[in-house]
């Protein structure tokens, strides 16, 4: 899936449910998009590399990333703040 980076949460959850895009190319999609923009805009203090498993494949927004920003959670060794 190569134009993961043109379409909102519920797309891309829509091409992960109908089988059109894995997970995995999803977030293979989301990395490389990553890696391209990081340098320039620097938005992302930790990346993790080895995300947690999805919860449920068959959720909402199952496949979707989502990043994280410095608003109070917490998760055991993860940056949280800059």
């Amino acid at each position: 899936m190569n134009s993961y980076v043109d379409l909102d949460a519920t797309a891309v959850a829509a091409a992960v449910h109908s089988g059109e895009a894995s997970i995995a190319e999803i977030r293979d999609a989301a990395t490389e998009q990553y890696l391209k923009t990081h340098g320039d805009i620097n938005a992302v203090v930790e990346w993790y590399k080895n995300p947690t498993p999805v919860a449920s494949p068959d959720g909402p927004l199952a496949g979707v990333p989502v990043l994280r920003k410095d608003y109070g959670s917490t998760e055991a060794g993860r940056l949280t703040e800059m």
